[in-house]
């Protein structure tokens, strides 16, 4: 299984096993890119056994208003950022929205409550199929949405020591049943307690590994791996916890232990940086951009920062088509070129925005297409065979 596991206190916060092999390069995306504000559906499951398991709603809407703050560094414990780091802070730009609508389009608050004879149904599996229980509804849980048009979220009491897993977008699990995100009831929203998971950051953890985030130590805690694929966060040879108040080394550098995919406890986990801004956005739009295109949060939807990822490129018995459809009124232009550099085409949006290539003078080979805009230029390789 392809994924997330969070352990909560005494014991570590996360024990990831992400894709092996799967993404695993250095993104860079850049906060020029041209794109509207960028909003996600997201719906709560409770699964509840015990009274005290059914959380309230203030609950789930102070969880909704720590993972906007904490994507857009809103969060009031930006300010406790080292200056050493400060300049690597960045927002995500992502805002999430209780979807106000069901998979068939009518009115829901964005929160299902389902009360199960199953005690302690987060984290179980069904034995010969593996099935999570909290995700199926026949087998105590709740079915999930659309996982290519919502969030799922579900929470549920947990006796494993498990916080909270979230599926990774290039895991098996992607866009199935499975596919979403699993908290213990404990950990949710901002609580009046001296617990060490007590503000909600569990959950912006977890959406981090949603969106292709690996730990700062990357897929084993050794400074002689190839880490999490982000430039901008040391290299981290160590796993800490609790608070931690003075400079820790553990690779030749200071650690950024207040980045939110470390482990430490809620108050002391404060940003995101660049670099981890730029992961997550190349995999909402290349990997889960059906979360983006549904319209359930927003009538507009941003431009990917690489469009000709998303498009749709195929050959068809009339010519090379490519599908821009999904992009908002945009201005730009579409240039083919051979593996020579030899210009062999071009046309601009043309309010369909589905353009078809005429293969009659053109052999079979590797070609070269170019996006541009004032903002974006991508280049991308194609394939066509000659009719």
């Amino acid at each position: 299984m392809m994924i997330q596991l969070c352990i909560a206190q005494p014991m570590s916060r996360c024990g990831s096993i992400a894709p092996v092999g799967i993404d695993q390069e250095v993104v860079h995306v850049g906060e020029a890119m041209t794109r509207n504000e960028i909003i996600l559906p997201i719906v709560f499951h409770v699964v509840w056994s015990n009274p005290e398991e059914n959380i309230s709603e203030e609950l789930l809407r102070s969880q909704l208003q720590v993972i906007n703050d904490d994507f857009n560094r809103l969060n009031p414990d930006i300010i406790n950022v080292p200056q050493r780091f400060q300049d690597d802070v960045s927002s995500i730009g992502i805002r999430f929205c209780l979807a106000q609508q069901d998979p068939d389009g009518n009115p829901h608050p964005g929160i299902i409550r389902v009360q199960t004879a199953v005690e302690f149904i987060g984290g179980q599996k069904e034995a010969e199929s593996n099935i999570s229980l909290i995700k199926n509804s026949s087998l105590g849980g709740s079915d999930a949405w659309d996982p290519e048009r919502f969030l799922n979220v579900w929470i549920g009491a947990r006796n494993d020591g498990i916080a909270g897993m979230a599926t990774f977008p290039t895991a098996e699990e992607a866009g199935t049943s499975e596919d979403g995100i699993e908290l213990d009831y404990t950990v949710v929203g901002i609580r009046n307690d001296n617990s060490a998971f007590n503000l909600g950051r569990t959950l912006t953890h977890e959406i981090g590994h949603y969106l292709n985030l690996e730990h700062p130590w990357g897929s084993t805690v050794s400074c002689f791996n190839e880490g999490d694929f982000v430039e901008d966060t040391p290299d981290q040879g160590e796993v800490y916890f609790g608070c931690i108040e003075d400079d820790r080394r553990s690779c030749g550098s200071i650690d950024m232990v207040n980045n939110y995919m470390n482990f430490l406890d809620d108050g002391c986990l404060w940003f995101f940086t660049r670099g981890q801004r730029d992961r997550m956005i190349d995999a909402l739009f290349r990997l889960r951009f059906g979360l983006i295109s549904s319209g359930i949060c927003a009538d507009s939807q941003p431009v990917p920062p690489r469009p000709l990822d998303v498009a749709l490129l195929r050959q068809t018995p009339f010519g090379y088509q490519i599908d821009l459809s999904f992009l908002p009124q945009l201005d730009y232009r579409l240039e083919l070129y051979d593996m020579s550099g030899r210009f062999i085409w071009t046309e601009d949006q043309n309010g369909l925005s589905t353009h078809l290539i005429n293969l009659s003078t053109i052999s079979t080979g590797v070609y070269i297409v170019r996006f541009v805009t004032d903002d974006i230029q991508q280049t991308t390789r194609i394939f066509i065979k000659s009719q």
